[in-house]
């Protein structure tokens, strides 16, 4: 999967796991690490998408996705 921003310069992503993270140089790999820490039963993981300007969005969050499940 490829992430298109406009006029915006992607500088990496990053995995919340329970208040820790872990940083990624691609989306694969940052998709790839949420799966994995998702399948193995940590509900509080996030992945974010980060800028060179210091902003960030959060592309995935295991909350959400339970919220949404409702």
């Amino acid at each position: 999967m490829s992430i298109s921003v406009p006029n915006s310069n992607i500088k990496g992503f990053c995995v919340w796991v329970g208040g820790v993270d872990d940083y990624y140089e691609t989306y694969s790999s940052a998709e790839k690490a949420y799966n994995r820490w998702c399948n193995r039963g940590y509900d509080d993981v996030a992945l974010e998408v980060l800028f060179e300007d210091g902003t960030t969005i959060t592309m995935w969050s295991s909350q959400n996705k339970e919220d949404n499940d409702d």
